[in-house]
C-alpha cells in the first residue's frame, strides 16, 4: 500500500534499518524524493529540506551544506546510503539522487554517534530494469550554464545486470565580483541481480568544483548606518587580478548488498572508500569599516 506524504515512505527503508514501511517505525521519517525536486528546480540540501517540517537552513556563508533538525545543528549527520558522508566538500549534488531522507529524534542506535535532533541520509540514484536516456539543458541569471546526463540500460537480456551514469556540468557566477563555481560530477552505478532475493550494487562518485568564494561585508553600510556612505550588495573584498580560490576535489567507491533468507530473515551490508582533497587561497575577510 503506498501512502501520500512527503515522498513515496515506502522507499524509506535505510532511515528505518529494516524492511518495513516507515510509517510502523517509531522513529519520524520523511522522504524528499527526486521528482519534487526536479520539479522545484532544487540544488542545495538545504532548499530540498524546506520540504521537510521541523527543519531549517543553518548560516554558513551559502558555500556549504547547513541545516538544523529540531532547533539543533545536525550539519555533521549527513549521510550517503546509509553511511556518513565527508561533507567537507561543501554542498551535496541534487542531480545524482533517488532521494533526500530524514530522520528526526536520537538515531545513534541505528547510526552511531550523532547529535539528537537526527540526521539526513541522501540515497544515490540506482540502477533501473527499464532503459531510459535523459538528458538536460539550463540557463540562467549570473551566467547560470548546466547540463546534466541520466542514463540507464541493462547489460543482458536476463535484466540480471544493470547500469546507470548520473552527471553534470555546471558554471555559474554568484552575485559579488569575482566570484562563482564550476562543478563536474559523474555518479556511476553497476547491479548485479543473480537471483531475485540477492542484489549487489556498485556505486561511484567523482567530484571536481572550481569555486572563487565570496565573503561577508560588514553590517555596516548594508543594514546599518554607515558614516561612509553605503556599500555595493556585489563589492567584492577579495581581489579580481587574484581572486579568492577554493578547489575541491573528491572520490568514492563502495557497494551495498542485500539478500532476503525468507519473510523474516534479510542481510544489509554496505561499505564505502572516500578520498577527498581539499585546497583554498587568497581568501579574505573584513572585519570592520572605519570613519
Amino acid at each position: 500500500e503506498t501512502r501520500t506524504g512527503t515522498g513515496n515512505l515506502d522507499e524509506a527503508r535505510v532511515p528505518a534499518k529494516a524492511d518495513m514501511p516507515p510509517l510502523e517505525s517509531s522513529q519520524a521519517i520523511s522522504s524528499v524524493p527526486a521528482e519534487l525536486i526536479e520539479v522545484q528546480g532544487l540544488r542545495r540540501v538545504g532548499d530540498v529540506l524546506f520540504n521537510v517540517a521541523g527543519v531549517s537552513r543553518s548560516n554558513n556563508y551559502g558555500f556549504f551544506d547547513g541545516f538544523n533538525i529540531r532547533g539543533f545543528n545536525a550539519t555533521n549527520a549527513t549521510y550517503l546510503d546509509g553511511l556518513l558522508d565527508d561533507t567537507g566538500y561543501g554542498t551535496s549534488e541534487m542531480s545524482v539522487l533517488e532521494r533526500v531522507e530524514v530522520v528526526k529524534g536520537p538515531a545513534s542506535g541505528l547510526f552511531g554517534q550523532g547529535p539528537i535532533s537526527g540526521i539526513v541520509n541522501l540515497v544515490s540514484k540506482r540502477p533501473q530494469e527499464e532503459a531510459f536516456l535523459d538528458v538536460s539543458a539550463a540557463l540562467g541569471s549570473y551566467a547560470f550554464k548546466e547540463v546534466t546526463l541520466d542514463a540507464n540500460t541493462p547489460l543482458d537480456k536476463a535484466g540480471t545486470l544493470l547500469a546507470r551514469l548520473a552527471a553534470v556540468y555546471r558554471d555559474q557566477d554568484f552575485f559579488v565580483d569575482y566570484s562563482g563555481q564550476r562543478r563536474i560530477m559523474l555518479a556511476p552505478a553497476l547491479t548485479w541481480k543473480p537471483a531475485p532475493e540477492t542484489t549487489l550494487t556498485l556505486l561511484g562518485r567523482y567530484l571536481d568544483d572550481h569555486i572563487n568564494p565570496w565573503s561577508p561585508t560588514t553590517a555596516y553600510g548594508t543594514a546599518l548606518p554607515n558614516p561612509n556612505g553605503q556599500v555595493r550588495r556585489s563589492l567584492s573584498i577579495n581581489d579580481g587580478v587574484y581572486p579568492a580560490v577554493q578547489d575541491n576535489d573528491y572520490w568514492s567507491l563502495g557497494y551495498v548488498f542485500d539478500h532476503k533468507f525468507g519473510e523474516a530473515i534479510a542481510v544489509h551490508q554496505s561499505l564505502r572508500y572516500q578520498d577527498f582533497h581539499n585546497s583554498w587561497d587568497n581568501w579574505l575577510f573584513i572585519t570592520g569599516i572605519s570613519a
